[in-house]
């Protein structure tokens, strides 16, 4: 983070819901294959029960050398890192830290959209919004917002998604950069960086 208080690396955003795990699990072994430290930072953000404990943190940590960290309270985002969200909450990106939100009973979940909209406010043309495999439409409606502030936008294949409903409403918005199987799109993500 810079002086200002904004991010000086990219801040990838991913969300994904059914199917997802398999995705994740490509992503992140496709980083360590690269045996480079990526110089980015992760938010993953999953459709969560918000009754079930999440495992997700210890099943990514069998993917990846960099630290997994379930987000509980305000954390600031490091380089290297890779963040995961809670269940019965959403994350947010404020002045260079991730800021876990309660969810609202009565107003339906959109995890997605809610983290991809703070990136692209507070990292600018360091926010990168990841759709990958799931259903429904989350994570369409936070993409203008990276969009408009020069941030980058992937969505996976479909024909590589056991789930491709999230992915394709991604492409729908026409703001999609590049649409790639979760395995190559670290090639894109190290030449952003």
């Amino acid at each position: 983070m810079d002086a200002w208080g904004k991010m000086d690396f990219p801040v990838v955003g991913l969300g994904a819901s059914a199917g997802g795990l398999k995705a994740l699990s490509a992503f992140f072994t496709a980083i360590e294959a690269r045996d480079a430290r990526p110089g980015m930072a992760f938010v993953v953000i999953t459709h969560l029960a918000p009754e079930e404990e999440s495992h997700l943190a210890e099943l990514l940590q069998h993917r990846t050398r960099l630290p997994v960290t379930q987000v509980a309270d305000s954390t600031e985002i490091e380089v290297d890192h890779v963040y995961v969200l809670r269940p019965n909450q959403t994350l947010l990106v404020r002045r260079g830290r991730l800021e876990p939100q309660a969810r609202s009973a009565d107003v339906p979940p959109h995890p997605v959209d809610d983290l991809f909209r703070s990136l692209g406010v507070e990292c600018g043309p360091w926010a990168v919004a990841i759709t990958l495999s799931g259903t429904g439409p989350n994570g369409s409606a936070g993409l203008p917002t990276v969009k408009e502030n020069g941030g980058l936008i992937l969505a996976q294949t479909q024909e590589s998604c056991d789930f491709p409903d999230m992915p394709r409403n991604a492409v729908a918005t026409g703001l999609v950069d590049a649409v790639l199987p979760p395995d190559q799109m670290i090639e894109v993500l190290a030449r952003y960086a």
